[in-house]
């Protein structure tokens, strides 16, 4: 199905999944749909949720370092529950709140109305449910293992750079321009570690 009607449609355009089969079923419209879902709708919701989690993770660790009623151990702590409640709630539960109506009857679903709060269109995990949601979901998880990584790789990059400028361009770590050892210290020991943010 897939060959065929990825010929229609880049053959006729959408005029090509109007094609009517012998059963009386446009199987080709369903195609198109399923096919734009896969391969648009999905990697971009994925990344949207993913990308919001890093917010999420940087807003909660800014709040968290204001805190100076508690121990560096009980705000780093705390910090970690709070990025975690935030992701799972920013991943899983709107996802499923906003397209999932488990509550509500046949009829209202079926309106698909915009004043209805809290009623999707799916009342059960069927392949659908995994295609449209699922995938998305699975999509931001795959992004969250690359997503929070870019900021230290480019903070490790422009760490590179200013180490190159302060042995002049010299492969010798020997070389510095660096007088007070504390300077040296704070160039070549690197960023800290962030563990609570790691851990979360």
């Amino acid at each position: 199905m897939h060959c065929y009607c990825k010929q229609m449609h880049d053959q006729y355009g959408e005029a090509g999944l109007k094609i009517i089969f012998a059963d009386g079923e446009q199987y080709c419209k369903a195609w198109y749909y399923t096919w734009v879902q896969t391969r648009y709708i999905s990697p971009s919701i994925g990344t949207w949720i993913a990308l919001f989690n890093v917010i999420l993770t940087l807003a909660c660790t800014v709040l968290g370092s204001y805190r100076r009623d508690l121990s560096n151990t009980a705000t780093f702590q705390a910090v970690t529950y709070a990025i975690f409640i935030t992701q799972y709630i920013n991943t899983a539960l709107l996802v499923l709140l906003a397209q999932n109506s488990f509550l509500w009857s046949e009829e209202t679903r079926a309106e698909n109305s915009k004043s209805n709060v809290l009623v999707g269109v799916f009342d059960e995990f069927d392949s659908e449910w995994y295609l449209r949601i699922g995938s998305s979901i699975i999509f931001a998880q795959g992004a969250m293992i690359i997503f929070p990584h870019i900021f230290t790789i480019l903070q490790s990059a422009h760490l590179c750079c200013l180490r190159c400028v302060d042995r002049r361009l010299s492969l010798s770590t020997k070389k510095t321009s660096k007088i007070i050892q504390a300077e040296y210290e704070d160039l070549y020991t690197g960023p800290e570690f962030i563990l609570h943010v790691r851990y979360a």
